[in-house]
């Protein structure tokens, strides 16, 4: 069999291809990226590395005659998710149509240019014609986006399209949240197989490496919240909403924020570490220099780990998600690749391919006395895909799925944002079994357990309508600033200042006027009034 380059682990990657071959199945790309609240600057104008990294794969599949079966080679379904799309106060004002808008285009653009098929009657796969795609749908919650996009060869089939959003900032707000679009794929025409139900959600969880019980905790509202219609295809119909769960295949991506979890009595954080591992791991050279923020030893070590292969399949049993997915507290029955085959996606110096940014300093100024604090981040795989199918089996921290794996990679190349964007190849199993049931995942004790929270659109538009107040009242700084909240807030406050000085000299002369007036009018014997004289 012809070799193919692909991220996934090369042990497990000619049996994955292998498998394409006899199976068939519906291709599907899933990227994302936290572009660092820049708006239309947050992405190069060429997306090709992030939307179309799959073009070997792609045409080992589109030109091989045991594979053209499986697939055509493009991709049939393309999800792109964003974290930090634009600036918190464009977020929570909600002005964020002109930049999905411009995503769009762009988007399209690029997948239309780099994703090619064979001309129908040229056998030998020699000339290529342009492919289609369609927007399904596209949604977006301040900050987080998703837009869906589907070949037009099998768009006419899509039904039943859904979206949903929901905030996990405070009050509910939308700084941290989730977005979701769901979908049915109807069976081709005359076929007896059953439709499919798509559903992808694009998350981005809190941030910082002590606050994991709050990841934890915005998981179990994004699954309670982020809640969409009843299922029609379903023998029993109910009025009760469905969660992201009421699906055939479901895929989790975004911004998870899950940091490296290092104990402090760790072997890695002790002066002997490289005398308990290889000597392949022991520190000699790295692309970043070695950190302020943290100890020299400790720093090296890490950045030695996250430069090798087998650094990194050491340091994937410290990830907090892969922890906690197999504790069954989070993305329960989800499963993910090897996602230790790439670098950590977070946090890198802005501008740069390779370099961590492992400290970010804080001044606080409080009683005339400056402190300036040093805060350690530690790279991590915070950027993941996630996904499951009808087929798998509901355990939890579970690897093997029907689904396969054919790309899974982060592209460094990308340098105008501390995170580096992430994409997934993935062939989803069409069902093989004539059925009139549509298939569902299977509903685990740990899944049940996630039922739809009765608030949840009191909470959702609570959230909605507080951040649109507090991002209105600060556009209004931004705009008065000139650009700039802070200057704003210290030109709204020196002009309030002098308002109030000014309406203070005006009440200090009308005081002076009055009581002068009285004098006067007592000295003369009567009280003035409009320029009367009233006798006493």
């Amino acid at each position: 069999m012809t070799s193919v380059s692909s991220p996934i682990d090369s042990a497990n990657n000619d049996n994955d291809i292998a498998k394409t071959s006899t199976r068939s199945g519906t291709l599907v790309q899933i990227a994302s990226y936290n572009t660092n609240l820049q708006g239309d600057r947050g992405i190069p104008q060429d997306l090709v590395d992030w939307l179309a990294p799959t073009l070997t794969v792609s045409k080992f599949l589109a030109g091989s005659s045991s594979a053209r079966s499986t697939n055509t080679g493009p991709p049939d379904i393309v999800a792109v998710g964003f974290q930090e799309l634009l600036p918190l106060h464009l977020g929570f004002s909600g002005f964020s149509k002109s930049v999905i808008q411009s995503r769009d285009t762009l988007i399209r653009a690029q997948i239309e240019k780099y994703h090619q098929t064979p001309k129908s009657g040229d056998p030998n796969g020699t000339s290529d014609e342009q492919e289609q795609y369609t927007l399904v749908a596209h949604e977006v919650y301040v900050g987080v986006a998703l837009l869906v996009y589907i070949r037009d060869s099998i768009g006419h089939r899509v039904e039943d399209i859904n979206t949903s959003w929901t905030g996990c900032g405070p009050l509910w707000m939308g700084n941290k949240g989730a977005v979701g679009i769901r979908f049915t794929l109807k069976a081709p025409e005359g076929s007896k197989l059953p439709d499919e139900i798509f559903t992808f959600v694009n998350a981005h969880l809190t941030a910082h490496a002590s606050q994991c019980h709050k990841r934890l905790k915005d998981w179990n509202h994004i699954v309670r919240t982020l809640l969409f219609p009843p299922l029609s295809s379903v023998d029993t119909p109910s009025d009760q909403p469905t969660t992201i769960y009421h699906t055939s295949h479901l895929f989790f991506a975004g911004d998870l924020n899950f940091r490296l979890d290092i104990p402090k009595d760790h072997a890695l954080r002790s002066p002997e570490f490289e005398n308990t591992r290889s000597r392949s791991l022991s520190p000699t050279s790295s692309s970043s220099p070695a950190p302020s923020g943290l100890s020299q030893s400790l720093s090296t070590r890490i950045l030695t780990l996250i430069n090798t292969a087998d650094g990194r399949e050491y340091l994937k049993d410290l990830d907090e998600l892969r922890i906690e997915r197999y504790k069954g507290t989070v993305c329960q029955s989800l499963r993910e690749p090897p996602f230790w085959n790439f670098k950590c996606t977070y946090k890198y110096k802005i501008g740069t391919v390779d370099l961590y940014k492992f400290s970010i300093y804080l001044i606080f100024i409080l009683l005339n006395i400056h402190l300036l604090c040093s805060m350690k981040r530690i790279p991590a795989w915070t950027d993941r895909v996630l996904y499951t199918t009808h087929t798998d089996s509901p355990q939890n921290g579970a690897e093997v799925s029907n689904i396969i794996p054919l790309v899974y990679t982060s592209v460094p190349s990308y340098t105008t944002s501390d995170h580096k964007p992430i994409v997934a190849l993935l062939l989803v199993p069409t069902p093989h079994q004539p059925s009139p049931r549509t298939p569902l995942l299977p509903q685990s004790s740990s899944i049940s357990k996630l039922t739809p929270d009765p608030y949840a659109t009191i909470k959702r538009y609570t959230g909605r309508y507080v951040g649109r107040f507090i991002g209105l009242i600060w556009y209004l700084f931004v705009l008065v600033g000139l650009g700039n909240a802070a200057i704003g807030v210290g030109n709204v406050v020196i002009g309030l200042s002098v308002w109030g000085w000014g309406r203070r000299g005006f009440m200090f002369s009308l005081f002076g006027w009055w009581r002068s007036s009285i004098v006067g009018a007592a000295e003369n014997g009567g009280v003035v009034l409009d320029e009367g004289r009233v006798n006493v």
